[in-house]
C-alpha cells in the first residue's frame, strides 16, 4: 500500500460541470490504479463563489466531506446546506 500526500499531487484548475469559476482538483489514483467500482478519488477545493454545475451520476456516487466553510448542495431536488465536518 502506498501513502499519498495530497499536497504533492498535481493541481488541476478547471470549471466543474459548467459551474461558476474554477475549482482546484487533485486526483489520487492514476486511471489504471483505480480499484473496484471507483472511477476516481479526488480532492477538490472550491474557492468562495465557485460552483459545481448540476449533473447526474448513473453508475457511481459522489461524496463530499466539508473541511472548512459552507456549501449548498441539491440532492434529489432538495437544497441542503453543509458545514465543516459534514
Amino acid at each position: 500500500m502506498d501513502a499519498i500526500n495530497q499536497k504533492k499531487l498535481k493541481v488541476y484548475e478547471m470549471p466543474a460541470h459548467h459551474g461558476e469559476g474554477n475549482i482546484k482538483m487533485n486526483f489520487f489514483f492514476e486511471e489504471q490504479k483505480c480499484i473496484g467500482m471507483w472511477n476516481f478519488f479526488s480532492y477538490a477545493e472550491l474557492p468562495v463563489g465557485a460552483t459545481v454545475g448540476y449533473h447526474k451520476h448513473r453508475d457511481n456516487d459522489e461524496w463530499y466531506f466539508i473541511l472548512d466553510g459552507r456549501a449548498t448542495i441539491t440532492l434529489d431536488d432538495e437544497k441542503r446546506v453543509l458545514k465543516k465536518g459534514d
